[in-house]
C-alpha cells in the first residue's frame, strides 16, 4: 500500500473517533440529571388498586412544640359531721380523702364534730350546725360540692330541720351559682337506723333539688357489719372509710 493511500485511512478514522467523542459528550451534558433520593416503588394491593407511597419522614422543627397545660383539678368542697370528718382516725383516711384522691380533687373539707343542720356541733372547728359551715364556705370558690344528712339532729322538730336543710342549701347555691351540689343520704351504723333518719334524707333531697342540685341515697353500707365500725359503734374504721368511699364514689359515678 502506498503512502498516500494509507495517510488517507488513517485521517478518515481520526474524524469518525473524532466525532462519536463530540456525540457522547453532547449527550451526557443533555441528558436529565438522576435524583439520589432512593424512590419506594408503588406495591399494588391484592384488589389491583396501588397503595400509597410511604410518606418521607418530616424533618423536626428547631422550634420546640408548646407543651400542653393540664386542666386544673376540680376544686370540692365537703360539708357534714364527724363520720365526714374521720374522726378517731388520720384525716387522710376519710371517705372525702379517700375520693379526692381517686379522682384528682382539690379537696377543703369543713365537716364538724357533732354538727347537724341543727345540732349544735363543735365551734371551734368550722362552725356550729351546718347552716353556719355553709355560710363560711363563702371564701371559697367550689365546682361541685357534697353535703349530707347528719344523724346528729335525731331528736330535732321535723319542721325546724326542715327549714334549716333548706336554708343551707340556699345559700350554698346563691354563693356558688355554678357549683354541681350534691346531697347525700344519712350515714347510720350496723344496727336499724331510727325512723327519723328516712325524714332527715327526705329534707336533704327537697332542700338539693330545690336548688337544682342532685341527692344520692347510698344506702346503709355498715348495715349488719359491726366490725366496720370503731368501738362507739357510729364511727367508721379504716376499712369503714374505704368501704363507705366506695359506695359514695359509686353513687356519684352513676348519677
Amino acid at each position: 500500500m502506498n503512502r498516500i493511500l494509507l495517510a488517507s485511512i488513517v485521517g478518515t478514522v481520526a474524524v469518525v473517533a473524532l466525532g462519536s467523542i463530540i456525540t457522547v459528550v453532547a449527550m451526557a451534558a443533555t441528558a436529565e440529571p438522576q435524583s439520589t433520593t432512593a424512590h419506594l416503588s408503588t406495591a399494588s394491593s391484592s384488589n389491583g388498586t396501588p397503595s400509597a407511597t410511604p410518606a418521607t419522614p418530616a424533618t423536626p422543627s428547631a422550634t420546640p412544640a408548646t407543651p400542653v397545660t393540664a386542666a386544673s383539678p376540680k376544686k370540692v368542697l365537703t360539708i357534714g359531721d364527724s363520720i365526714m370528718k374521720g374522726y378517731g382516725l388520720a384525716p387522710t383516711d376519710a371517705w372525702p380523702e379517700l375520693i379526692s384522691a381517686t379522682n384528682g380533687w382539690e379537696l377543703t373539707s369543713l365537716a364538724c364534730d357533732g354538727a347537724g343542720f341543727l345540732a349544735p356541733g363543735s365551734p371551734d372547728e368550722c362552725g356550729n350546725t351546718l347552716v353556719d359551715v355553709s355560710r363560711s364556705a363563702a371564701a371559697l370558690h367550689p365546682d361541685l360540692i357534697i353535703i349530707e344528712g347528719s344523724s346528729n339532729d335525731f331528736g330535732q322538730s321535723n319542721s325546724q330541720l326542715l327549714s334549716a336543710t333548706v336554708t343551707a342549701l340556699t345559700m350554698l347555691r346563691s354563693e356558688f351559682p355554678n357549683a354541681e351540689i350534691i346531697g347525700l343520704s344519712t350515714v347510720w351504723s350496723d344496727t336499724e337506723p331510727p325512723a327519723q333518719l328516712a325524714a332527715i334524707n327526705s329534707q336533704v333531697q327537697q332542700a338539693v333539688t330545690a336548688v337544682g342540685g342532685r341527692y344520692l341515697d347510698i344506702g346503709q353500707p355498715f348495715a349488719a357489719h359491726p366490725e366496720l365500725l370503731q368501738g362507739d359503734d357510729v364511727h367508721p374504721t379504716v376499712t369503714g372509710q374505704v368501704v363507705l368511699a366506695a359506695a359514695i364514689q359509686t353513687a356519684i359515678t352513676a348519677g
